[in-house]
């Protein structure tokens, strides 16, 4: 599978064809290490603070550039709509850059689990992901 450039903004590695998208959850201040088929490897650390938004740090892992980091924030931004009977319906108000995890040439795309940890989501295809034993 060939990666999504998006927009200049990096390579996503969250966009793939039908079944393959998978998901880790991610507890607060738990590294996940995102090693890419193609490019150095990321750490990313993220830090919920309620079911709609969390921060994030990251780190490039890499020999040859040394001390690239950064850090972020993604998002979601309901609007709540009453119907006649009671029920609600919720539509999503901002864009899809703002669930979207810029790290080192990386995008991975965020969501909410719940008030202390959230969702990536990434293809197989396009890199290895999991949770490891690191501190910020």
């Amino acid at each position: 599978m060939v990666p999504f450039a998006y927009g200049g903004k990096g390579t996503e590695i969250s966009r793939c064809a039908g079944d393959e998208r998978r998901s880790i959850a991610v507890p607060n201040d738990t590294g996940v290490l995102v090693e890419p088929k193609i490019g150095p490897a990321v750490v990313v650390w993220l830090s919920a603070s309620s079911m709609v938004d969390a921060t994030y740090r990251w780190r490039l892992v890499s020999h040859q550039q040394t001390n690239s980091s950064g850090h972020g924030r993604v998002f979601k931004d309901y609007e709540r709509t009453k119907l006649p009977n009671g029920d609600e319906i919720l539509r999503r108000r901002n864009s899809a850059e703002d669930v979207r995890i810029f790290a080192g040439g990386l995008v991975l795309e965020w969501s909410a689990k719940d008030k202390s940890s959230g969702w990536i989501y990434y293809c197989p295809s396009l890199a290895t992901v999991k949770l490891i034993d690191s501190k910020q």
